[in-house]
């Protein structure tokens, strides 16, 4: 079977990937990277596409497409059809694969058609001798009669020809129908062969009639059986054997460069991990570890990366894999307050419903001395408030700070998609690495995440309100239960606003602001009523040399009214890179 892969849109448009297999083949396809195993690798540049996207599986006549480990995921479209994630599907010609920002056509090669004389009868016999060597010919005769040629059984017997018996004589083993397809064995020779078919000897029982899985070996003596079946395993053993993606992994320590494969994969999770965590040898965890060693399940914490009113995140190693994580334990102090304790299973169980390159992943889960604690992937840059300087001033171009706002929209967008609302969307909330100069963001913390589909935005208890309050808009303080997308919308147009001038959309002092005046500053009337009647301030009057194109779309971004506002993450999104690239 041959097939082709055609980049319609990313990095490389119009580049064909094409491969040819038989049955039991295995094809990963992934991103191009010096530690990628991909037999066919996408472009470096898409950064949504992981080194280990998925997997081709040939089982004629049909091919297999497996998910079980990217980070971003893998959408199918056929004919048309709205994107749909997928983790396991049969591919079909004319297929549409998206993963990451790079869309795929499948094509399959069709064999050359047999030959048909007829088709042709005017063509010369020669003609078709070369045309036969690449395919099967089929002679159709249409509707020319052929009358058999009989010849009685006397002229038969005088020729010196054995007459054979009727057919109905003959029984036959009636094959089986199911699944398992049995091999055709005639009833005669069942009944009648009583030899090897290898050395002739004399057998001392043939298989019944009515056996159901009949092999070469049951025809055979002892002997000749033991020494096949020797002979068989030992090819067995001798046949090259296709690695699966988790053992074509190369792993190594991120500190020494440690080859740590054997350890990295002796839970079996390194497949599904590829391209999401990194990895630490033993020794090179032991150095890092911070003062008394503590345990926490499977983990060795190494340090505190830092606490809030909750809990505490710490730098962790699983022992059992070599992997470094991220680990969140809530804290003693308010472990018995119900609502900190269900703002915590809260967090962890949206998590465990969300798996998005965008979106910080979940690894595991457990408890340690009745103290509840998960799992996630470690997010080394930081968050994005570190982009803003002490003076207040934006440590990032614009464009480049667009293009990273851009990018958090599309794990947002997946988190409406999955029915959820962030309700807590700012710079601290919004993690970074570098991958290649280039910097990917990761929506954090899901404790104020709320389903709102399922619970048709009737979500809290009325009165309560939660969030930050630089960055909510006026109904997430008089309706929190309505709780719907416009709410993250708001407060990603008001991320973007602070990362591009320092400042907040409203006469809030900035923190900048507060540190350069040694403490708190009076405002000229209460926080909440600025939310609710003062109008935000337009950002070019923050920073005159934006794109009158990109002060637009903040500016509708932060709009009072949720109508006013971009109806979607992927619109907003869109808008902003239009504003980029006009």
């Amino acid at each position: 079977m041959q097939f082709n892969l055609i980049v319609l849109e990313g990095p490389e448009t119009g580049k064909v990937h094409s491969y040819s297999g038989t049955e039991a083949d295995n094809i990963l396809v992934g991103r191009e990277d010096f530690e990628s195993q991909a037999k066919i690798r996408l472009s470096g540049k898409d950064l949504y596409v992981s080194r280990s996207q998925f997997l081709l599986e040939f089982r004629p006549p049909n091919i297999l497409l497996r998910d079980p480990f990217s980070a971003n995921g893998t959408r199918l479209s056929r004919l048309g059809s709205e994107w749909e994630l997928v983790e396991e599907t049969l591919l079909a010609d004319g297929d549409l694969i998206k993963v990451g920002n790079t869309i795929l056509r499948f094509e399959l090669v069709a064999e050359k058609p047999p030959l048909r004389i007829a088709d042709q009868p005017e063509a010369q016999p020669e003609a078709y001798l070369s045309e036969s060597l690449s395919g099967p010919v089929v002679f159709d005769l249409g509707s020319v009669e052929i009358p058999p040629v009989v010849e009685p059984p006397e002229a038969l017997a005088s020729a010196g020809a054995e007459i054979m018996p009727p057919p109905e004589e003959i029984s036959l083993l009636e094959t089986p129908v199911d699944e398992q397809l049995q091999p055709y064995v005639p009833q005669k020779l069942l009944d009648d062969e009583r030899y090897c078919i290898r050395c002739n000897r004399k057998l001392e029982q043939t298989p019944a009639p009515d056996q159901q899985d009949i092999r070469d070996l049951d025809f055979m003596c002892t002997q000749c059986r033991l020494e096949v079946s020797a002979e068989r395993r030992e090819a067995e053993k001798a046949r090259p054997r296709q690695p699966s993606p988790a053992a074509r992994l190369r792993i190594v320590c991120e500190k020494c460069g440690k080859d740590i494969t054997r350890l990295a994969n002796q839970d079996g999770r390194a497949e599904e991990l590829a391209g999401v965590v990194a990895y630490l040898c033993e020794a090179c965890a032991d150095q890092q570890v911070r003062g008394a060693h503590q345990v926490v399940g499977d983990y060795l914490v190494l340090k505190e990366l830092g606490r809030g009113g909750m809990g505490v995140v710490y730098r962790a190693w699983h022992q059992k894999s070599g992997r470094v994580v991220a680990l969140k334990k809530i804290l003693p102090a308010v472990q018995m307050e119900d609502s900190a304790l269900q703002h915590f299973q809260r967090e962890m169980s949206i998590m465990q419903d969300l798996k998005h390159a965008n979106l910080v992943r979940l690894i595991a889960s457990g408890s340690e001395a009745n103290t509840p604690y998960f799992v996630s992937e470690l997010v080394s840059g930081g968050n994005l408030d570190q982009f803003i300087s002490p003076q207040g001033q934006s440590l990032l171009p614009p464009a480049e700070t667009c293009q990273v706002i851009a990018d958090a929209l599309v794990g947002l967008e997946y988190l409406h998609q999955r029915g959820y609302v962030h309700r807590d969307i700012k710079p601290e909330n919004i993690l970074f690495e570098r991958i290649d100069h280039q910097v990917l963001p990761k929506l954090v913390d899901f404790g104020l995440a709320r389903s709102y589909e399922k619970h048709g935005g009737t979500i809290t208890r009325t009165g309560e309100c939660a969030g930050t309050l630089m960055y909510m808009p006026p109904e997430q303080i008089t309706q929190f239960k309505y709780c719907k997308p416009p709410v993250d919308i708001y407060a990603m147009g008001v991320t973007l606003y602070y990362l591009l001038t320092g400042y907040y959309s409203l006469e809030f002092p900035s923190p900048r602001e507060i540190q350069r005046r040694g403490g708190p500053i009076g405002l000229r009337k209460d926080p909440v009523r600025m939310i609710l009647d003062d109008p935000p301030v337009p950002v070019s009057k923050r920073r005159a040399d934006l794109p009158p194109a990109v002060c637009a779309v903040v500016d509708r971004a932060i709009q009072k009214k949720a109508a006013d506002r971009f109806p979607t993450a992927r619109s907003f999104r869109q808008a902003l890179l239009d504003a980029l690239n006009p």
